[in-house]
């Protein structure tokens, strides 16, 4: 049923074309050329980005952390507290100015109603939950720089899906996809001299799971282009996003816990200071992780195409190696800075 939704949505998407954009007020959007800020946004998005899988190691590194789905909801529940934050300070600003209620008349008229908007975040939100739910599973089994850089594989993934379904020429984007596509093979063999003799089957559950969260990635990097074309109020849209996927976090976090006695087992063990711990880090995961990248993709992606929005994401290896030699000492060998330069020039290209 679900491959089947899935299907539907891409039937019912037109060609995406990049829309120009100037912000007018926060979140607000009118006709303008695109420059260099919604490039400034988008490369920020892989910034935050690099800081999850340190964070969850982080997490599952605590004496009794919380299980996997307790995660999702605690990370969707921060970031949602975060929106409202923000949505206090957007009103606040907007009363002061007197743009509100001028803003909010300027909404698309195609996609006016806040169904819309909830309806384009359930979709999306769906792909982003099943991703990082996958990805939490195979944080278990594999090393957090290791899913980063097989995750990344969505700058390969996106401009082919878009190649396939004719929307972007992709010869005008291969040197970008093949110079990421080296980046993130080097960065993910221990041994370039093995290269040669890869084989997918390799892959041991941990990096299987990774490869397939990051097809959930694509699939919302490359909606998002065409949802967020019509939908113009990107705080609404990235806010609706976060709700949705809270409401399917917390089902699925029911459904799991209740059928397996996993939330007894952890509220018997754990204890004060592992509570602590995992609030800091959630609150992090949520607002750093979360919330920020969501509202930066959405208001990137309205005049950037996501076959160039994935090239920009896939520098998340880069800053991913230097979070963790920051946070947990890790050392940068030649191949990984080879590997940086390569996947720094595919974004350069991109743009």
């Amino acid at each position: 049923m679900m491959i089947g939704f899935l299907v539907q949505s891409y039937l019912k998407c037109s060609s995406w074309q990049p829309r120009k954009v100037q912000k007018t007020t926060l979140g607000m959007l009118k006709a303008g050329p695109p420059g260099v800020k919604s490039i400034s946004i988008l490369a920020s998005v892989p910034v935050a980005w690099s800081t999850y899988n340190v964070a969850v190691r982080l997490l599952y590194s605590i004496d009794h952390p919380p299980p996997a789905p307790l995660i999702n909801v605690g990370n969707y529940l921060t970031s949602l507290a975060t929106f409202q934050i923000a949505l206090l300070v957007r009103f606040a600003l907007s009363k002061f100015s007197g743009s509100w209620q001028a803003s909010e008349s300027e909404s698309s008229p195609e996609y006016e109603s806040m169904i819309s908007y909830y309806y384009a975040g359930f979709e999306l939100g769906l792909y982003l939950f099943l991703g990082s739910t996958i990805q939490l599973e195979a944080l278990k089994l594999t090393t957090a720089s290791k899913a980063a850089f097989i995750v990344q594989t969505t700058s390969v993934l996106v401009p082919t899906i878009e190649a396939i379904l004719g929307r972007f020429p992709f010869k005008k984007i291969l040197p970008s996809v093949v110079l990421a596509s080296i980046g993130i093979i080097l960065f993910s063999v221990d041994d370039p001299k093995s290269l040669g003799a890869l084989d997918p089957s390799q892959l041991n559950l941990g990096d299987s799971l990774a490869l397939f969260a990051a097809v959930f990635y694509s699939l919302h990097v490359i909606r998002l282009g065409s949802l967020s074309s019509k939908l113009r109020d990107t705080f609404r849209l990235a806010r609706a996003k976060t709700i949705c996927q809270l409401c399917i976090a917390s089902v699925y976090a029911t459904l799991a816990l209740t059928s397996t006695d996993g939330i007894g087992e952890y509220l018997d063990n754990v204890t004060f200071n592992d509570l602590q711990a995992s609030a800091l880090i959630l609150v992090w995961l949520g607002a750093v992780t979360t919330a920020y990248p969501q509202w930066a993709q959405t208001r990137g992606q309205m005049s950037v195409p996501p076959s160039v929005a994935s090239i920009l994401y896939s520098t998340q290896p880069v800053w991913s190696s230097i979070t963790a030699f920051v946070v947990l000492s890790e050392q940068l060998p030649l191949k990984d800075i080879i590997a940086g330069v390569a996947i720094i020039s595919a974004s350069l290209l991109a743009i």
